[in-house]
Order: C-alpha cells, then structure tokens, then sequence
C-alpha cells in the first residue's frame, strides 16, 4: 500500500464510456493516463513521462504502441504474437489542426494519436472542458472521444515515435473484439450496454461497423463542442 495510492470501484456495471469517466472523475493529479487491464506498461514509460513531459510541463503526449495478441484472440495464426513497430526516439510535434482533419475524413489512423491508453494529457485542462460539455468519455468509443476533444482544445501534440506501452488484443477485450460483431459474446455485450444508442441513427447504414462506432461517437462531441 502508499498513501498516494487509491482503489476505486463503482458498485455497478458501466459502459466503456461511462466507465472511463467514472475514473476520471478520481483523477487527482496534474496529468491523467489510462492502463487498460490487457495492456502494460514498459519498466521504463513512467520514469521517461516524468523527465519529458511533466518537468518539461508540456500539456499532451502520445507514444507508438507494441502489440502483443493473446492465445484467446479469434485469429489463430495471430495467437501469441507481438509486434513492435519500427521507430525512432526522437519527439516531434504535430499541429492538432491537420490531424483533426485527418480524422473527421477518415484519412488513416495511426496508433500514435492520442486514445489516453497510449497517452498523458494534463487535467486540468481538460477537466474545465468536461465541466463545460458534461462529460469526456462520448458513446459509444471513449478513446476516440478523448482524442476528438485532444485535438479541439490543444493546438499541438508531442509524439514519442518509439513504444512506451504494450496494447494487448484479446477475444475477452471490448474494443479489439469489436471486428467480429456477431461472432463473439464480448462485442455483443458492449452494445446492449448501450440500449438506444445502438440503433445508429445517423450513420449511412444501421449496422454496428466499427467506423459506424467511430462515426457516431465523432458526430456527439463535436455537436458538444459547437
């Protein structure tokens, strides 16, 4: 145990969303970032946030993510693998304005924006903006919620272009298991979490894809933020 160490639970099953904003919500420190139960950490990422991006008070940091699938994962030729991307240890700094555009088109999705379980953003910040929208965390994908606010509040990002964290892609795990809808007990879960919200309205076709999931989730925080 440590003094600076609290444990937290909400006595009722959450959606996603709902759940990282119940967490958020204990936040007490000057910078936030998330660990998912299949993810980890490297011995070294806290140490190297602390020199880089606390001491040097800069507000956001995102970092490339390995990626280790467990022996549970749908794909057997897959299982029990990990894969690390080729990288390099220099930072750079990219301007929020063309990544926003980026990602309201479409236009790729690379692991190294910003979903707070590959990043530490300040709270501050960010909790006056959750004081003013209600909440940080829109349904029905709370990383891509974060990031779309990410990228409307800050005017730059700075990206370790090597992995700091280890995401782990598992059958049991809601967001990796939401490429097989219908197939797996876990994808279906997290949408009956949902109750209306899963009949996707405004999307072009009444189907639970993952880019309807993203679509919908996109559309909410910026009718939030306008």
């Amino acid at each position: 145990s440590h003094p600076r160490l609290r444990y937290v639970f909400s006595r009722k099953t959450l959606s996603m969303p709902d759940n990282w904003e119940f967490a958020w919500g204990h936040a007490r420190g000057k910078y936030v970032l998330y660990l998912c139960d299949d993810d980890s950490y490297l011995p070294n990422t806290l140490s190297y946030l602390a020199e880089n991006i606390i001491d040097k008070k800069k507000p956001v940091m995102s970092w490339e993510l390995a990626q280790y699938t467990y022996p549970t994962w749908v794909n057997p030729t897959t299982c029990n693998s990990l894969v690390i991307p080729a990288s390099q240890s220099a930072v750079k700094v990219y301007q929020t304005e063309t990544l926003r555009e980026d990602l309201t088109k479409f236009r790729g999705d690379r692991m190294w924006w910003p979903r707070l379980n590959n990043s530490c953003v300040e709270y501050s910040v960010l909790e006056s903006y959750r004081k003013k929208l209600g909440r940080l965390f829109f349904p029905l994908c709370p990383d891509y919620s974060l990031m779309n606010i990410v990228f409307h509040v800050f005017p730059e990002i700075c990206v370790v272009h090597r992995p700091l964290s280890i995401a782990g892609q598992t059958a049991e795990g809601i967001g990796a298991s939401q490429v097989c809808f219908g197939e797996n007990q876990t994808s279906n879960r997290f949408l009956e979490e949902f109750g209306d919200l899963k009949r996707f309205e405004r999307c072009a076709s009444n189907i639970p894809l993952v880019p309807n999931l993203i679509a919908m989730t996109l559309l909410k925080v910026n009718a939030a933020l306008s």
